[in-house]
């Protein structure tokens, strides 16, 4: 989506930004000034108000939703655009790593190889295994990392376990903790990650405004007291 104005020097975009399918305006949204490094977020409103220049490149991102972009190009007579932000399908990323097969390709394989346990029934409880979607990078080294795997429930939930893991990194990495706090050093993001990492239950039922807020507090916290505090008090 490319915008254009023809107003010399510096101007400002702004406008509303919608959730598409529910119509309704968006609070927290983070709209980012890729060319500057700069960023905001939209208000209760959906309102948002950002500083830009000729060939800027906008970007418009939230938890749950595909980030939308905007380019500033020339000759349009105004600066006002609504956004409208559509929720993101959840789906494994075709990724190609160092040459290796894509996640979906190895994940297809790995589905085929443990497949007598993925829909194993549990004649105690008649339910199915292996319904978890999940990232299988690295699945083998996570599968053997402890002892090794004793009988074939303590292999279910080592599956389970993991897709667990990988959910949270999902919604709760370096990429985003950034958008809301600074970090000079990666030792002090992951020192700040061990220390703030949250439960499964709670990033599964947390809303966007949930995790900003949580993220904001488990640094305070961090900055504070340091990575020997119990991080299950922030929650």
């Amino acid at each position: 989506m490319i915008i254009s104005y023809a107003v010399r020097g510096q101007g400002i975009l702004s406008g509303k930004i919608y959730d598409r399918e529910k119509a309704k305006p968006m609070e927290f949204v983070q709209v980012y000034n890729k060319t500057i490094d700069y960023q905001l977020s939209s208000d209760r409103e959906g309102n948002y108000k950002v500083y830009v220049k000729m060939g800027d490149t906008i970007l418009f991102s939230a938890l749950g939703y595909e980030t939308q972009k905007i380019i500033i190009d020339k000759s349009l007579n105004f600066l006002n655009k609504n956004i409208y932000m559509q929720t993101r399908t959840l789906s494994l990323p075709e990724v190609m790593v160092s040459g290796k097969k894509s996640y979906k390709a190895d994940s297809a394989e790995v589905r085929e190889d443990y497949a007598r346990v993925f829909n194993y029934k549990d004649k105690s409880t008649g339910n199915l295994i292996g319904t978890a979607i999940f990232h299988p990078l690295s699945f083998i080294e996570y599968l053997y990392s402890g002892k090794k795997r004793q009988g074939l429930r303590s292999f279910q939930s080592r599956i389970v376990d993991y897709e667990h893991e990988k959910f949270i990194d999902n919604y709760y990495n370096p990429v985003l903790i950034k958008k809301i706090v600074k970090i000079d050093s990666d030792a002090e993001m992951e020192a700040f990650m061990k220390f703030s990492r949250p439960e499964y239950e709670f990033i599964k039922s947390a809303n966007q405004y949930d995790i900003y807020t949580y993220i904001s507090t488990s640094y305070k916290k961090f900055k504070e007291t340091g990575s020997k505090a119990d991080s299950t008090s922030l929650k």
